[in-house]
């Protein structure tokens, strides 16, 4: 039988004092010699960066997502760029769950007018940031006042990039199918024209990932392009599961789902 939702996921104070808790132990990981911060996978609050700046560089986000990039790619950053080279107005990103800084260094100077990272941690910005116009927003990506804080920074603009990949922090990830759903609709809402969004998502919805990418690809392959890859460990780099996804011109304004019975009971069958 499983565990009743405030068991499987606190709310409420409890919710606080959890995130409390993981903000503190987060900002400790500074005093830690990034080696053992590789080794025990604790790169999740690393400033990660999107391609390998050294082979055994277990934080680069290309080692999660290199899965769902054509077969051959070798750099997130050149592919990236490349789907937008025939964009002429300066793309904005966002890193969520995570401060993006990193990310926003690799970037072409200039090709991203400004970008956002938003996490738990929320660090002062460095005299790099403000150069490249990068923000970072301290927030709970599970709390709907984060999105407005976001939004308020964005002034009526829409994201071009999204990439969220807390690896660890899918720990406090909800098993309410609810619960992510409503967080991918909202990630999908703040996504421009031919935006794209690079997600992990927990593997104890891999069953539902299959399904709803077939429907993706039935009745949506047209305005939706979508790739995915099943993995089987949370934490582990290169064994997570996640997806792209491309919301081209005349896709629909809302991202198709399943309805949340239909996809509670393809994620537990048994009740």
């Amino acid at each position: 039988m499983r565990r009743t939702e405030s068991e499987r996921f606190p709310i409420g104070d409890a919710r606080k004092k959890d995130i409390e808790d993981r903000r503190r132990g987060s900002a400790r990981l500074g005093s830690v010699p990034e080696f053992l911060v590789r080794l025990y996978g604790y790169y999740t609050w690393i400033n990660s960066p999107l391609d390998k700046r050294r082979p055994e560089d277990a934080s680069a986000m290309i080692n999660t997502f290199e899965r769902v990039l054509p077969k051959g790619t070798e750099s997130m950053v050149a592919y990236i760029e490349d789907e937008f080279k025939d964009e002429e107005d300066p793309l904005t990103f966002a890193e969520l769950g995570g401060n993006g800084s990193a990310i926003a260094a690799e970037l072409t100077p200039g090709r991203f007018g400004e970008s956002y990272g938003v996490d738990l941690l929320g660090k002062k910005r460095s005299k790099a940031d403000k150069m490249r116009n990068h923000h970072i927003l301290r927030g709970d990506l599970l709390l709907p006042k984060t999105y407005d804080q976001l939004r308020g920074s964005l002034k009526g603009k829409k994201l071009n990039l999204i990439i969220e990949r807390m690896g660890r922090g899918m720990e406090a990830s909800p098993d309410s199918v609810k619960t992510a759903a409503a967080l991918l609709q909202v990630w999908y809402g703040l996504l421009a024209d031919n935006g794209m969004m690079f997600v992990q998502i927990p593997t104890k919805f891999n069953v539902l990932l299959l399904k709803w990418a077939d429907l993706l690809k039935q009745h949506y392959g047209d305005t939706i392009e979508f790739r995915y890859t099943l993995g089987t460990m949370d934490m582990r780099a290169g064994s997570q599961t996640a997806f792209y996804l491309k919301k081209k011109t005349g896709a629909p304004e809302h991202l198709p789902m399943f309805d949340a019975k239909t996809a509670e009971s393809i994620v537990y069958p048994n009740g």
